[in-house]
């Protein structure tokens, strides 16, 4: 993480201290720039040529300064290496590009230093993943402040280190053909992870990190696409200021893309509920969606310290749900959110397979033996009831996830034969 502000500072470029608007040297606002005042959130893509080039020019991980630099001062006998190449490296790194006889219009232009002005931001979604800053996440119910990224330091191994991000910042280099070289960067708050009294506590199944004591104060940023989500729960062990680190592996969930694959836009839906004996108090305790080939399955019951706000939205956009017994999900889902999804946007299969059949309302097993395998026939049975009741576990059991998976398949795969190709029609 060894990356200062002296990386653009030291060509005299505006700093900006409020959220989206630039700011001139002698710390006026640009009136030629009055439209870009408010930002709102940036977004990262998966890739970028000037990250490309980053990493081609020889820096690794969130250790930016080249490491022929870095040989080449200790050839020199340089002592303090590190705040060398803080000082100097920019004005090398120039040089050395131009000495060099094939470098890229990109290459270029990163040594020749990014605008005067830098962009600030509160927010930024990178590759599909929510990221806020602390100072907006304090007045929300959501978390999206953790960071956590890999590195090393020094001849240490590669590490994870965690963190609360403070500013999103915008480096914007000479237009390239497709009319951007913009490079975003996170300044985080990194908590000490082997300080005297703040080493991490890690016993193989939660790790815990003390957020009072930080370091890196001067290495604060690593480029937005090294970043992953991460939240901080209560450690009920060690207490304040101890907080558990819980990843959130993301796999670029957008069902906004997921859906553009499918002609249709429908999901297969269902709920597990928490473990209450009375059926009025029973609560949503894990969310499955199935779109095409794609399976989520969001335990909900762990999740309350950012109360999942996408796929609380997720439920009133216009998707058309397909679920069996859709009735009783729907009863919890206002119990749990107090949130319905509009009728004419959620299919009950069991009254669509009732339309064909004139037989009673058939099980999803039952349906699914008929239409899509036979081995479904007693996909309910091989799942023991006492399972049931661990939904609200943390963490959920893989049996109870594998399990949990095939659910919203069925349903899709159920309404894609039942009103999608109707299959019954011939039958």
């Amino acid at each position: 993480m060894s990356m200062t502000y002296t990386r653009w500072t030291r060509h005299g470029e505006g700093f900006s201290d409020d959220e989206g608007r630039d700011r001139n040297d002698d710390g006026a606002y640009d009136s030629d720039n009055d439209e870009e005042e408010d930002n709102g959130d940036c977004y990262v893509d998966d890739s970028s040529s000037m990250i490309d080039e980053l990493q081609k020019s020889g820096n690794k991980g969130p250790d930016l300064p080249n490491l022929e630099f870095r040989q080449e001062l200790g050839g020199r006998g340089v002592r303090d290496i590190e705040e060398t190449v803080q000082r100097e490296f920019a004005g090398w790194f120039a040089n050395h590009v131009r000495q060099l006889d094939n470098a890229s219009e990109d290459l270029k232009s990163l040594a020749a230093g990014p605008d005067r002005r830098v962009v600030v931001y509160a927010g930024c979604n990178v590759k599909g993943a929510r990221f806020r800053t602390l100072t907006r996440d304090k007045d929300l119910k959501t978390q999206n402040s953790g960071v956590a990224t890999k590195g090393s330091f020094g001849d240490a191994d590669e590490t994870e280190y965690y963190g609360v991000l403070q500013e999103v910042l915008e480096l914007q280099y000479g237009s390239n053909k497709h009319g951007d070289r913009s490079v975003y960067l996170f300044r985080c708050d990194w908590f000490d992870l082997a300080g005297k009294g703040s080493k991490i506590k890690d016993d193989g199944y939660f790790k815990s990190v003390n957020t009072s004591i930080l370091w890196f104060k001067n290495s604060p940023f690593i480029l937005a696409s090294q970043a992953e989500t991460c939240f901080y729960l209560e450690d009920t062990k060690f207490g304040d200021p101890w907080k558990v680190v819980q990843k959130f592996s993301h796999r670029h969930v957008n069902q906004t893309e997921w859906l553009k694959e499918d002609e249709h836009k429908f999901v297969g839906l269902d709920f597990e509920y928490t473990n209450h004996r009375a059926e009025d108090e029973k609560k949503i305790a894990v969310v499955q969606l199935c779109m095409r080939r794609h399976v989520l399955v969001f335990h909900y019951a762990a999740a309350a310290p950012w109360d999942a706000p996408a796929i609380c939205d997720f439920f009133v956009e216009g998707i058309t749900f397909a679920s069996v017994d859709i009735r009783g999900d729907t009863r919890v889902l206002w119990r749990s959110w107090h949130m319905q999804i509009p009728r004419e946007y959620y299919v009950d299969l069991q009254d669509e397979y009732f339309k064909y059949t004139c037989h009673q309302r058939a099980g999803m097993a039952t349906m699914a033996a008929r239409l899509i395998d036979s081995s479904y026939g007693d996909m309910k049975k091989k799942f023991h009831h006492h399972r049931h009741r661990l939904w609200g576990d943390f963490p959920l059991p893989k049996m109870n996830i594998d399990y949990a998976a095939i659910d919203p398949w069925v349903s899709y795969e159920l309404y894609r034969k039942i009103v999608v190709d109707r299959v019954l029609d011939a039958a």
